[in-house]
């Protein structure tokens, strides 16, 4: 958001006052999400969040398909992950569910994590059903068998308080689409000597 605006690059929808303070998202109604476009349902996502005032309790839905405007949390149909900085705590707790239509169901139990002022989350969502979530480059957890939702169009931040803050949201710029499996390649020429070949691949992921 260092633009200083929620209009261009991209366009955010902004329905209960969100404002931008010190180049990141800070709301100012309970619940109710900030969100944009997104069709990305695999990869990797990436978002910061930052305690204000000894606080940040938000959910991150980076997959949603559906938006409700008589809900409170207004995303849905896709998953979120819940962040909760709590105010006189020693650590920060870590939650994924998934949320359909009604109310969410916890896939991920929570998970303590470090006590940190700022606090960056990474996701990773596989085809096969995955998701891996890291805390300030840190391991946290793996959950599995989860393809409820395999198509995304937008993602958001709903805040359970309005303490605290989010921005540096990074989306995959490609969907991971499958799973390599080992082929024979041939060298033309004998090996002296055999190993395994191992692949390497790097995938861009982009800001906004």
């Amino acid at each position: 958001f260092s633009d200083g605006d929620f209009t261009s690059n991209p366009t955010w929808t902004n329905v209960a006052g969100w404002s931008i303070v010190g180049n990141a998202a800070k709301p100012s109604s309970a619940g109710w999400a900030l969100y944009t476009s997104c069709n990305r349902a695999f990869g990797e996502w990436r978002i910061t969040f930052t305690q204000s005032s000894g606080s940040c309790w938000q959910r991150f839905y980076f997959i949603a398909n559906g938006i409700t405007s008589t809900h409170h949390f207004n995303l849905n149909q896709g998953y979120f992950l819940e962040f909760n900085y709590a105010a006189g705590g020693s650590t920060s707790a870590i939650t994924v569910s998934r949320h359909g239509t009604g109310t969410s169901i916890t896939i991920m139990g929570s998970v303590n994590v470090p006590l940190a002022s700022v606090n960056d989350i990474r996701i990773v969502c596989e085809p096969s059903g995955t998701i891996q979530v890291y805390h300030n480059s840190v391991f946290v957890k793996t959950v599995t068998s989860y393809l409820a939702y395999t198509t995304s169009s937008y993602i958001g931040v709903s805040p359970i308080y309005t303490t605290g803050t989010f921005d540096n949201v990074y989306i995959p710029t490609a969907s991971t689409t499958g799973i390599h499996t080992s082929m024979v390649i041939d060298l033309g020429f004998e090996a002296a000597s055999y190993a395994n070949l191992n692949y390497t691949s790097t995938l861009n992921g982009g800001t906004i």
